[in-house]
């Protein structure tokens, strides 16, 4: 195999590791603009968000993007924020139904990187990154939905808002926890990414380029 060969399939692995079953891009028109959204009941401002997407064609979900931040009431950046909760729900009726998946995540390993855009009363608009424990298998042509909560330090301190995405449909759904069930919201849509978990094919790419460089020691 020559050192062309082995590149390439190393440039395949990494394209098929970080692709994109499915985006809703930030509205770079109007950073700090989102939803609240809490992992629990009892928390300053008592709502969790959710989106719905349909995806073109199934596929295995290995990992979730989002942007979002604080609301800037005593901090502009993540100091109030433990971690995030995502979930992924099947659609009853046009809102979130069953969970099909939930994992949280510790701040870490959210990978939080400083997006450079300034949102809500001047705080710092976030970018996040998380790789699920287990992949979720999805359908193509089928409604599902997905909420990310913030997990605070502090109840009464910052909240967290999810960024504002480019329109699709503008519907979301609101979980109020003082009432207990979800209600549809008809505003603006949020920003989140679906990686696709990479190919069995290349993932034995993978393992032949490993195996080229060690020979080459």
């Amino acid at each position: 195999m020559t050192k062309a060969t082995v590149a390439a399939a190393c440039l395949v692995v990494a394209g098929a590791a970080h692709a994109s079953l499915y985006e809703q891009a930030a509205d770079l028109n109007d950073p700090g603009t989102g939803y609240w959204s809490a992992a629990y009941a009892g928390t300053y401002h008592d709502y969790l968000h959710a989106d719905n997407f349909t995806l073109g064609a199934g596929g295995l979900v290995g990992g979730v993007t989002w942007w979002g931040g604080s609301e800037n009431y005593v901090w502009s950046d993540l100091t109030n924020f433990v971690g995030w909760e995502v979930t992924f729900y099947d659609d009853a009726g046009g809102l979130p139904g069953n969970v099909l998946y939930s994992e949280y995540f510790d701040k870490a390993a959210t990978n939080p990187m400083d997006t450079g855009y300034v949102g809500w009363q001047g705080s710092t608009v976030y970018s996040h990154e998380v790789s699920l424990t287990s992949a979720v298998n999805l359908s193509g042509g089928t409604q599902y939905w997905i909420s990310i909560g913030v997990d605070p330090a502090s109840d009464a301190l910052d909240g967290w808002w999810w960024q504002k995405s480019e329109s699709v449909d503008n519907l979301g759904g609101t979980f109020y926890y003082p009432d207990g069930f979800w209600t549809q919201s008809t505003d603006f849509d949020v920003t989140f990414g679906l990686i696709e978990v990479p190919a069995p094919g290349a993932l034995a790419l993978l393992g032949v380029a490993g195996l080229m460089r060690r020979r080459r020691r």
